[in-house]
């Protein structure tokens, strides 16, 4: 399936609300044909959504685009899209896994070393980045130490605040 850029600052069909529902319009404000209406049901938009476009092509990478509670804008993808983009994701990460072999056995090796020589303390800030320790977005331990996870491993630096 070819899929059709959607852009959601075109004009495209919105849901507005009416009574303890929804309606959904066209473009020009005339009420979605019945098909269309039941593709823009399909789509499960969260019902909190404000301000929500809906792409006009059932084929569009972006289905529908609107506001969550919190003010931020959310989307919701083409299932098929979402899977390739997934997929693609997915591969490119393999493709990345399959060189860490190297890099990891260098690690080893300097982690083995005696002292606080400099290529330890590399080899040491290394692996805590390999062991998912500082992930952009997260604040505190990594799930496998949160608590109920298990005890932390002796030696394992942790700081919190």
């Amino acid at each position: 399936m070819r899929f059709r850029t959607s852009d959601p600052d075109r004009p495209g069909r919105r849901r507005v609300r009416h009574g303890r529902g929804f309606r959904f319009l066209d473009a020009d404000g005339s009420p979605l044909g019945a098909e269309d209406e039941a593709r823009a049901v399909a789509l499960a938009i969260p019902p909190t959504w404000r301000d929500v476009w809906i792409c006009p092509w059932p084929h569009g990478h972006i289905q529908a685009v609107g506001t969550d509670a919190a003010g931020r804008r959310q989307y919701l993808y083409h299932e098929e899209f979402r899977r390739r983009q997934e997929e693609a994701k997915h591969a490119r990460v393999r493709q990345a896994a399959r060189g860490l072999h190297r890099p990891r056995r260098a690690v080893a090796r300097d982690l083995a070393r005696r002292g606080l020589c400099r290529e330890r303390v590399l080899a040491c800030a290394v692996r805590l980045l390999d062991l998912g320790f500082s992930r952009s977005g997260r604040s505190g331990p990594p799930p496998a130490l949160r608590q109920g996870a298990g005890p932390v491993p002796r030696g394992v630096p942790f700081l919190s605040g």
